[in-house]
């Protein structure tokens, strides 16, 4: 229904995005770029394993990369990985989120010396990328290194690149193709999304819960805002994440409340011109 859904928008309404609420890299690498192979799309590219094995999934991925309408995208709009097992900074590497392009998206385009550090550095402080990996830190956070000092280094660079992103935005907008320039955004939102995230992960705090389900959101929010600037946009996710209602989880004696990603989208953007 989705996919027949979207092919009407497309043919009809001139749509050229369809966002579902799964990882954001993996899938929109394959479909714009051609990076990978389906299978390995559909193995890494979806927030759970019921929707790894969709046919529908499948259909409409291939469909958006096969297509000769070189305007037509598929994207996802989750941040990177499931809420059980994130992705996790790593070497740069096609679909994972990683400092390591957002440092060299800088570097073809700024003075070296404007950087805050070489990509050695930063290869020094990912490290081994199974550390940060277990699942059983979602429940644990002694099981989490996100607040381990190569983590808080890595996670303070990240931020470094991305302040220099922002305060040298003119320029780079001038020496980027927009496709350069929205992807650049991209990986940046989620390479800074994921080492918070990580970070939090680590925390004790009673809220800690409820920190880490607003973050999620709050990336979501981002990732759909972004398209929203240049195209009308199908977006697909769990009902909860795209209702304009206060999201909640009762975590123990605790009630943890946050503001869905429809919330915080639809307060930027206005009810007039979001629907």
């Amino acid at each position: 229904m989705r996919n027949e859904l979207f092919r009407q928008l497309v043919e009809h309404e001139h749509f050229p995005t369809i966002a579902i609420g799964s990882d954001c890299l993996v899938v929109d690498d394959y479909v714009t770029l051609g990076a990978g192979t389906l299978d390995e799309v559909m193995e890494r590219g979806f927030s759970h394993v019921w929707f790894n094995a969709s046919e529908g999934n499948a259909s409409c991925s291939a469909g958006c990369a096969s297509t000769t309408t070189t305007s037509l995208r598929r994207s996802g709009c989750a941040s990177p990985g499931s809420r059980s097992h994130w992705r996790t900074p790593a070497p740069p590497a096609r679909g994972r989120p990683s400092p390591h392009s957002t440092h060299r998206f800088l570097a073809a385009r700024l003075d070296a010396d404007l950087l805050p550090c070489t990509e050695k550095t930063l290869d020094c402080l990912i490290g081994v990328d199974d550390r940060r990996s277990d699942p059983a830190a979602l429940m644990d956070p002694s099981k989490s290194v996100g607040r381990a000092p190569e983590a808080g280094r890595l996670r303070q660079l990240a931020g470094d690149l991305a302040a220099l992103f922002d305060a040298r935005r003119q320029d780079l907008v001038a020496t980027s193709t927009p496709d350069e320039w929205d992807r650049a955004r991209l990986y940046r939102r989620a390479t800074v999304g994921v080492l918070e995230y990580h970070f939090w992960l680590a925390d004790t705090a009673p809220d800690r819960v409820r920190r880490l389900l607003s973050l999620r959101e709050s990336i979501m929010a981002e990732n759909l805002l972004a398209l929203a600037e240049h195209r009308p946009t199908l977006a697909k996710g769990h009902n909860g994440r795209l209702q304009r209602v206060t999201s909640s989880m009762s975590t123990g004696d605790r009630l943890a409340e946050w503001p869905s990603a429809d919330m915080i989208v639809s307060d930027r953007l206005g009810v007039d011109t979001y629907c």
